[in-house]
């Protein structure tokens, strides 16, 4: 059996990890965790219930990792991983380092980022440089991470594995109505129609203010509509300041819900403008909100150029258009035919691509070391 250690920094609760646990092969594979978090959080409290290890680390920032990364190697050459498995930044810089010392053979970290730092932090593009040196595969979530490493960092090819996210699609598309109702009591009360949709962090990146630019002229047209962003997080400072423009009951934000995968069902149109093609390295999102059955608006960005073609599966716009948002905005809520196309076509398509089961087949291949 092969004893697998999963290393996460600042995640709170991701479904994602109780997911892997139920699915994967016990008898081949020994999951453990290991959490840098400043506090215990739902996540970690959920896997102990699944009866699998778990060891958190107080940890609050790189500018005080020492004792962290000691305590880190310590915990490593006490459990003699087979496997050592990074996520995010700060997990993969220390868990690597730690991994490599220890004399971990094999040595994987999950780049959940295309050319982010590239664009907004260059001076930090060497930590990642360095992750991608200490690691003997890499694992890029599409083929648009796997060219950021390839044609912006020199990463050999052969080194990297591309496994999609998984997910189980179900929780999208049959989601409790007892949820959806108590969802709705607490964030559209008063039943405004039509519902915008957005989960995105106040990242620049994320286009968030052409969404809002475009429901300002939707306003016009539809003075009930309602715009709800959920993952509502972050500093950026156009998108929040775009966000508190609009007239007070037209909008709600909501900084984290748990029951994700039900809230969608409150959109009457999904939104998703990252605002070029390579800075949204995956986007969960265009997935989530096809499974949920809600007719979409993208742009093409991140996993979306592989799947989602304009008015088949979703309606495309170009970058950082809010016109053609506006657009597609009435396109989708006055033409009932391609309304119906594009969420029917929708489901198949995230159906045929994401589920959970590949992925899972994917990692348990990787750390089999096939």
């Amino acid at each position: 059996m092969k004893r697998v250690i999963i290393i996460q920094a600042f995640v709170t609760d991701a479904e994602t990890y109780e997911w892997m646990v139920d699915e994967f092969d016990r008898g081949q594979f020994q999951l453990e965790f290991i959490f840098l978090n400043p506090v215990e959080t739902i996540l970690e409290k959920k896997l102990i219930e699944k009866g699998v290890a778990v060891t958190i680390i107080p940890f609050q920032s790189l500018k005080r990792s020492p004792a962290t990364f000691f305590r880190l190697l310590w915990l490593l050459i006490k459990k003699k991983p087979d496997v050592v498995h990074c996520h995010l930044f700060e997990a993969s810089l220390l868990g690597l380092m730690a991994a490599k010392l220890c004399g971990v053979k094999m040595r994987i970290y999950t780049r959940h980022y295309g050319d982010y730092l590239h664009k907004y932090y260059p001076g930090s593009v060497k930590y990642d440089k360095l992750c991608n040196r200490l690691a003997t595969r890499i694992v890029a979530t599409n083929q648009n991470v796997f060219n950021t490493l390839v044609e912006f960092e020199h990463v050999n090819p052969h080194k990297i594995s591309i496994i999609n996210y998984g997910f189980k699609l179900d929780r999208f598309m049959n989601p409790s109505a007892v949820i959806i109702e108590n969802l709705r009591v607490m964030y559209n009360p008063e039943k405004r129609w039509p519902v915008i949709g957005v989960v995105a962090r106040y990242d620049e990146y994320k286009g968030i203010e052409y969404v809002v630019s475009a429901f300002k002229k939707l306003l016009i047209k539809y003075p009930n509509a309602y715009f709800i962003n959920a993952n509502a997080k972050g500093g950026y400072l156009p998108a929040k300041e775009a966000i508190g423009s609009l007239p007070e009951k037209s909008h709600c934000s909501i900084p984290f819900e748990r029951n994700i995968f039900a809230l969608y069902a409150l959109f009457d149109v999904f939104v998703h403008v990252p605002i070029d093609e390579h800075v949204e390295a995956f986007g969960q999102v265009y997935v989530e909100a096809l499974a949920a059955g809600i007719p979409s608006i993208f742009t093409l960005s991140g996993i979306a150029p592989e799947f989602i073609k304009d008015k088949e599966n979703a309606v495309v716009v170009n970058f950082k258009k809010e016109h053609e948002i506006f657009d597609a905005l009435l396109l989708v809520l006055e033409n009932t035919a391609l309304r119906e196309k594009i969420v029917l076509n929708g489901k198949r398509d995230v159906l045929i691509q994401f589920s959970l089961h590949p992925m899972i087949a994917k990692l348990e291949e990787l750390y089999a070391g096939h």
